[in-house]
């Protein structure tokens, strides 16, 4: 049972290292390698008999990494990638290296689609970009990079994060000689070592929206284009950029976009009868040709457009205002061809490429590819493989469930959920449980639940749930919330319990969950007034058991920290400015002890804890009589059975090891699903029973509760209370849970039992020993089932 203290970092691990496949789809395997023993790992013993086991390490999966464009020119091209510094290839992207440290790069500045767009851009072999400010918003200044000579020249020219219209970030639109175009509209020349901006003397117009500006191929016109905020044209305004000559403004009418390839401008029109592309030379840009697009109403008011040139192509990109899906086109010479109708595409503006560019989406793997002039596009590289670890694993009785990425070619590389078994330090094949992208896990028994990905900021937490390897259906959280535990068939979610068949329960926030037994605040808010009580959700008439902490004046217990196992619960407080714990015994021995100052709590089980410094995790027996040293460095979840194995992940991966020397209580009764009642004509009893720890083989006695008549349907069988009816057997459950179980209503002589109330037991042993238990460790596994006819 983990804990989540305030201080734990949530999300995923990133699980980038160093080790590059030279291939790539050709390298990368949707199925690890074998597990093995983390290198130099060995067994550590400690005072009081505690001994750490060997750690066994999940194994890595080499994957495509994540494609993120910055920049291209003829066959050079940066990408960033993965957490990593940014890539360079030479040889349209067989091979990569990584880029000086001085270039610092970003990818996907563009937010409204349209072309991609980084932090830098490519023209004739050079790069020229933005630099940022380190943690900050705005930028230093600009540079210049010569991959050739591997000259990084630095321009200081402080400048704003957003553009003029205060939206949008900023980067560079066009780089043609020395000139290099900002999204704004700024022009800035490169003259040496110094920076020199332009300012062309643009003619006057009504105001205008939308600007964009690029400049000729001798960097000495400037082209700007603009719509009018009222009425469907625009105008294009065509100016030196020495600022000496006035510029000349042209009404066009439907105008939405514009780009300039050498001396020749590109645009694009939508009037109410068609959308057209335009071409002209940029002395005379209403002696248009033109070619038609498509027919219909295609005016500003209806789309929105981008418009980027490559080797004298037009690439068009179009989408239905409110929504309604993406066209695109392009044009060259003369020729119209509609591209991306069965793939996801978006124009990569790349002057210097031997064909026009675009990322192109399939089933999730994003390439970069020429495209030809028939408009078909050809793979040229994807983003270099990497190595994705295992990362968020949770422990559950003989199980590990994780996430890792994994590459399929129906989906591309996404995190997944996987689970193995684990046992006699080694783990079982790798299953995969579902495909679905998710944001957490959690397991419990051989129950496993799920968190889709987004979303918890689009209303309410969606949680699928697994028995084995089987989805059972998905449930609803509370709004916003994240998966935090799962124990037994009963998920926390935020502060809210939900049961896995859907059952949903109305308490006040709980605060931790130990199977049915729910740790429940008076109220949400963080007051020392607020006190807290321990609740049995299988129980709804049981009165709710006091939970008696410390409260000092000064002290206020807080809303994360808190985590449970058996008879023992940890909380989180704050308390003089400091944020500690107190690790209570709040049944058997009363127990109170303090984790202060540096160290916080991470995982839990019975008598005793891990707690870590953020530099190292130590094992601590609750009764001081030993301690042993788990990891060092570790980066994320560390979680635990409750039992003794740990999970955890660090530098090199993630990890799981056994301690010995821990005694180990009788399995309680986490919960039962199915086990209310059935109808004899209609159905069978199936109860699932989930338990803190595995079992082996045992039986369900049914008996007639008080005051049943105890005849069954052929008159025969005695009365009495507690007459044993029917013993049905139970297999072994090495992860804790129990399924299999049927009674179909009929007693050991195989007559039919009458309506009424019968109670079930569980009897069967630990693997250590001691009978199994209820939920609260006070008497036997057992409950009532209703019969009816």
């Amino acid at each position: 049972m983990s804990a989540h203290p305030h201080r734990t970092r949530r999300g995923p691990v990133t699980g980038l290292t160093a080790v590059l496949l030279a291939a790539l789809l050709g390298g990368c395997s949707a199925e690890p390698v074998e597990p093995t023993m983390t290198s130099g790992a060995s067994t550590a013993a400690a005072p009081g008999g505690l001994v750490l086991g060997a750690p066994i390490s999940l194994p890595d999966l080499h994957v495509p990494g994540r494609l993120q464009v910055v920049a291209g020119t003829a066959d050079r091209f940066i990408i960033a990638g993965d957490g990593a510094p940014g890539r360079y290839s030479a040889d349209n992207g067989r091979t990569w290296q990584e880029l000086p440290a001085e270039v610092s790069v970003r990818s996907d500045l563009q937010r409204d689609g349209g072309p991609s767009f980084g932090s830098h851009i490519g023209y004739q072999g050079t790069f020229a970009g933005l630099v940022p400010v380190e943690g900050g918003a705005g930028h230093l200044g600009l540079q210049r990079w010569n991959p050739d000579t591997g000259d990084v020249t630095f321009y200081p020219y402080p400048l704003p994060e957003t553009s003029g219209e205060g939206s949008a970030p900023l980067y560079p639109v066009d780089y043609v000689g020395t000139a290099l175009v900002l999204s704004d509209g700024r022009i800035l020349r490169f003259v040496g070592s110094d920076l020199r901006p332009l300012t062309p003397a643009f003619a006057a117009t009504a105001r205008q929206r939308g600007l964009r500006t690029a400049v000729t191929k001798d960097g000495a016109t400037a082209v700007r284009m603009g719509y009018s905020e009222t009425g469907n044209y625009g105008y294009l305004n065509i100016a030196s950029t020495d600022g000496k000559t006035p510029g000349k403004a042209y009404r066009v009418d439907g105008l939405l976009a514009m780009d300039v390839s050498a001396f020749t401008i590109h645009y694009l029109t939508g009037t109410s009868t068609d959308l057209r592309a335009c071409r002209a030379n940029v002395d005379s840009p209403l002696k248009a040709s033109c070619k038609v697009l498509a027919r219909g109403d295609y005016r500003r008011s209806r789309y929105d457009a981008r418009l980027t040139t490559s080797i004298g192509a037009a690439q068009v990109y179009l989408t239905r205002r409110g929504g309604g899906g993406v066209r695109q086109w392009m044009v060259r010479e003369g020729r119209v061809s509609a591209v991306g109708s069965t793939q996801r595409w978006q124009w990569l503006p790349f002057r210097d490429s031997g064909q026009p560019m675009a990322l192109v989406d399939r089933a999730g793997q994003l390439m970069a590819a020429e495209v030809s002039r028939d408009g078909t596009p050809t793979p040229l590289f994807t983003a270099p493989a990497i190595v994705a670890r295992a990362q968020d694993a949770v422990l559950s009785t003989g199980r590990v469930s994780y996430l890792q990425e994994s590459f399929t070619a129906e989906s591309g590389t996404r995190p997944q959920v996987w689970t193995r078994t684990v046992g006699d330090g080694q783990f079982g094949p790798a299953r995969r449980l579902t495909e679905r992208r998710v944001a957490a896990v959690s397991a419990s028994g051989v129950r496993t639940v799920t968190q889709r990905d987004r979303t918890a900021s689009q209303g309410a937490t969606v949680v699928d749930c697994y028995d084995g390897d089987t989805w059972t259906g998905s449930v609803e959280g509370g709004r916003g919330a994240w998966l935090r535990t799962l124990s037994g068939p009963y998920a926390l979610t935020g502060d809210r319990v939900v049961r896995v068949d859907g059952t949903k329960y109305d308490t006040g926030p709980v605060m931790a969950l130990f199977g049915s037994l729910a740790v429940e605040a008076s109220t949400a808010d963080e007051t020392a007034q607020r006190r807290f009580q321990v609740r049995d959700l299988a129980r709804p008439d049981a009165e709710p058991v006091p939970l008696d902490l410390p409260q000092p004046a000064g002290r206020v217990y807080r809303n994360d920290g808190w985590a449970a196992w058996n008879d023992w619960i940890v909380a989180g407080y704050q308390e003089g400015g400091g944020y500690d714990q107190l690790v209570v015994n709040r049944r058997r021995t009363g127990t109170i002890v303090a984790i202060t100052g540096e160290e916080q709590v991470v995982a839990l089980g019975d008598s005793w804890v891990v707690v870590t410094t953020g530099s190292t995790a130590e094992l601590r027996r609750l009764d001081g009589a030993g301690a042993v040293r788990v990891a060092s460095a570790i980066r994320g979840r560390m979680t635990t059975d409750g039992m003794r194995t740990l999970a955890w992940t660090d530098d090199a991966g993630t990890h799981v090891a056994e301690v010995s020397g821990l005694a180990v209580p009788a399995p309680r009764l986490l919960g039962a699903v199915g086990t209310d009642g059935f109808s004899l004509r209609r159905g069978t009893w199936r109860p699932a029973f989930d338990l803190s720890a595995a079992v082996a083989a045992g039986a369900v006695e049914i008996r007639r509760s008080m005051g049943e008549s105890g005849a069954g349907e052929s008159g025969t069988g005695g009365s009495g209370a507690g007459e044993l009816v029917r013993t049905l057997p139970t297999e072994a459950g090495p992860q804790g849970s129990i399924r299999g179980v049927v009674w179909d209503g009929k007693d050991a002589s195989g007559a039919q039992v009458r309506p009424g109330t019968y109670r079930w037991t569980l009897v069967a042993e630990g693997p250590d020993g001691g009978t199994v238990t209820n939920v609260d460790g006070t008497g036997p596994a057992s409950g009532t089932i209703e019969v009816t006819r």
